[in-house]
Order: structure tokens, then C-alpha cells, then sequence
């Protein structure tokens, strides 16, 4: 009887490890995340319906978009993984200081890529946009470009990038994150194969690089804060954006500037993007001392 058991015990024990090995293979982590994010989601799609980046509703439900990415994160890393959502990427001791950095990073990239189209000839400014009377409406905009970068950088690199990292290697979870960029860029109307290549090879590196560099995603989720608010809702330099601070001309090849898939699609954000990569490749130490340090700072 005893005997007959231990011989069950050690069966369900093994048919537990068989489960848990099963939950914690990589594509299945990458699949229970999206799917509870999509399913957190649903919500919003049902409250987004007529709603625009510069109403509070909009803005509330673009923000809710990002902080229910954050929980799908948090279901996964929690009772799939058995981590905290630090260890997933989420150190709330130092997110603020790293998404502002990220912010400022991003929004000198944009203005450095718009300096060289202007420079070139292929930029200027035709007049005063829809933002340019209420500074109340930007603000609006700038959290809603808040919220849609926390989604998108908490659902690819959170979810996606950082489990192909820790499974392939950071080499092929890049070339992965580039893929995968650019794929979902060619859902936009106007993009085109080369738009398509550019933002993968800009949006994929430069985020992917910014993961790594910190281990966290704040600085890629203010990468993508800065990058999007000042190409679309300052610059005016995404055709697809319905608001703008300045109604901008753009001419010359499509290459150079983008054309109507926006600048950021464009051969001179291309050249910018990657100075900003060697630039964080290069002071990645610093940025780790200086992630340390905030930490420090904050337990103090």
C-alpha cells in the first residue's frame, strides 16, 4: 500500500514538472502574454469608439492601454515564470528617470532627423497646426504618446523581445525584433517595402538596444515616447497624424524623407537612429551606473 503511494506521489510531482516545463517554454510564455493582454484590452476597444488623442476619454483609454499591457507582463511573470516584474523588466524604483531619459533620447533623435531634411531642403514648415492655439490639447497628446509607447514597448520587448533574448540569444531576438517591426509597419496605408526595412532596422534595433542596455523597459518605452510625439504631434512629419503643432511640407525622395509613410520611415531618421545606437552601445556602463545609482538613491 505504501509502496502503491510513493508511486502516485512521484507521478504527480513528475506530471507537475511535465506541466511546468510545458507553461515555461518560450513560445508559450510569448502566447500567454499576448493573449492576456489582448484579452485586458478589450475594454479599450469597446471605449476608444469615437474618441481622439486629444480628449480625456481618448487619453484615458490610451494610458489604460499601457498599464494593462503591464499586467499581462505581470500575470506572466508572476505564475509563469515565478518572477517579480522587476526581474520581467519592470523596476518601479527606477522607471521615471530612465522613461525621461528615453524621452529626451527620442525627441533628439526626431528634431536631429528634421534638422537634416530641413538642412537638405526636403522640410519646412507651412504654418501653425491644430496644437499650436492650446497648450492644454498638447499636453493631452503628449500622454496619450505616453501611453501607446508603454503599450508597445511593455507587448514587444516585454512580452516578446526579452523572452527570444533569454531563449535564442540577443542576436537573433534583434534580427527577430527587426522582423517583427517592420512587418507590422506594412499594415500602415502608405507603407512600402523600403518604409517597411527603415523602421524595422530604426525601431527594432534602437529599442532592443535600449532593453539591453538597462535590463528594464523604461528607456525603450521613452524612446518611443519622445521618437513619436515630436514626429507626429510637433513636427508634423507623420501624414497619418491627425493633430500637429506645425503643418509641415515635406518633398524629395520618398528614400530620403519618407514620403506619406513619415519621416520616421525615412533614410535621414535612418542615419540619425544609428549614431543614437553607437551612442548607447557606447555609454551602456554609464547607463548601468546610472540605473544603479537611482536605485541607490531611492532606498535612501
Amino acid at each position: 500500500m505504501s509502496v502503491r503511494l510513493e508511486s502516485a506521489g512521484a507521478t504527480a510531482v513528475q506530471s507537475k514538472s511535465g506541466w511546468r516545463r510545458i507553461l515555461e517554454f518560450p513560445l508559450v510564455r510569448i502566447a500567454a502574454g499576448i493573449v492576456a493582454a489582448v484579452a485586458l484590452l478589450l475594454p479599450a476597444q469597446l471605449l476608444a469608439t469615437g474618441a481622439s488623442a486629444i480628449s480625456v476619454r481618448g487619453v484615458l483609454v490610451e494610458v489604460y492601454t499601457g498599464l494593462a499591457a503591464g499586467l499581462a507582463l505581470w500575470l506572466v511573470a508572476r505564475f509563469i515564470e515565478k518572477r517579480s516584474l522587476a526581474e520581467a523588466g519592470l523596476p518601479l524604483d527606477r522607471g521615471a528617470a530612465m522613461v525621461v531619459v528615453g524621452l529626451t533620447i527620442g525627441a533628439v533623435i526626431a528634431a536631429g532627423s528634421i534638422g537634416i531634411l530641413a538642412a537638405t531642403g526636403s522640410y519646412s514648415i507651412g504654418g501653425a497646426g491644430d496644437l499650436a492655439g492650446s497648450g492644454g490639447n498638447l499636453a493631452l497628446a503628449l500622454v496619450f504618446e505616453l501611453g501607446s509607447a508603454a503599450l508597445q514597448a511593455i507587448l514587444f520587448y516585454g512580452i516578446v523581445f526579452r523572452v527570444l533574448a533569454e531563449w535564442l540569444g540577443r542576436w537573433p531576438a534583434i534580427a527577430l525584433a527587426v522582423v517583427l517591426f517592420g512587418a507590422i509597419h506594412l499594415t500602415a496605408p502608405q507603407a512600402t517595402v523600403f518604409s517597411a526595412v527603415v523602421v524595422g532596422l530604426t525601431g527594432g534595433v534602437l529599442l532592443a538596444v535600449g532593453y539591453l542596455a538597462t535590463r528594464a523597459l523604461w528607456l525603450p518605452m521613452g524612446l518611443l515616447w519622445g521618437v513619436n510625439f515630436m514626429f507626429a504631434e510637433v513636427f508634423g512629419a507623420i501624414p497619418g497624424a491627425h493633430h500637429r503643432l506645425f503643418e509641415a511640407r515635406q518633398s524629395g525622395s520618398e528614400l530620403w524623407t519618407g514620403g506619406q509613410a513619415g519621416a520616421e520611415a525615412g533614410g535621414a531618421t535612418l542615419i540619425v537612429v544609428a549614431v543614437a545606437i553607437a551612442l548607447i552601445v557606447w555609454s551602456a556602463p554609464d547607463l548601468a551606473r546610472f540605473v544603479q545609482k537611482v536605485r541607490i538613491t531611492r532606498h535612501q
